[in-house]
C-alpha cells in the first residue's frame, strides 16, 4: 500500500500544478527531481496517460544519439510496465508509439509501435 500512496500523493501534488491529462511536462535541468549519481545532468519529463478498452494513447519520441535514453512506463502502483528505449525496440527505439490496455482493438497505422499496459489504467 505505500507505494500507491506514495503515487496519489505525487498525482495530487502534480495536478496541483502544471499538469494536464495526455500532455508532457518537461522538468526543468537543475529542479527539485532526485537525480541517480552520477547522472546529474539527466532531463527528465513527465506525463499522466490515460488509457482504458476503446482507444491507445500515442506519442511521438525524438531521436537521440549519443547517450542512453529511455520512457518508463508506470502503473498506478509504481510499478514499470514497459520500458521504450533502443534496447526493448531495437528497430523502432524512436517515432510513433502507442500506449494501449491489452487487448483493446483499435487500428494503428504500420509505422506506430503498440505498447501494452496489462490493465487499463487511468493514469501511467
Amino acid at each position: 500500500m505505500i507505494a500507491r500512496w506514495v503515487t496519489l500523493r505525487q498525482e495530487g501534488s502534480d495536478f496541483r500544478g502544471n499538469f494536464r491529462w495526455n500532455q508532457i511536462f518537461h522538468r526543468d535541468l537543475g529542479s527539485d527531481v532526485v537525480r541517480p549519481y552520477p547522472y546529474l545532468e539527466a532531463a527528465y519529463s513527465e506525463a499522466w496517460l490515460y488509457t482504458d478498452e476503446t482507444s491507445c494513447t500515442e506519442i511521438s519520441l525524438p531521436t537521440i544519439t549519443g547517450r542512453y535514453a529511455t520512457v518508463q512506463v508506470m502503473n498506478l502502483w509504481g510499478e514499470v510496465v514497459a520500458n521504450i528505449n533502443d534496447r526493448t525496440y531495437p528497430k523502432h527505439a524512436s517515432g510513433r508509439f502507442a500506449l494501449c490496455t491489452k487487448g483493446t482493438q483499435t487500428y494503428l497505422p504500420p509505422e506506430v509501435q503498440r505498447v501494452d499496459s496489462p490493465a487499463a489504467s487511468r493514469g501511467w
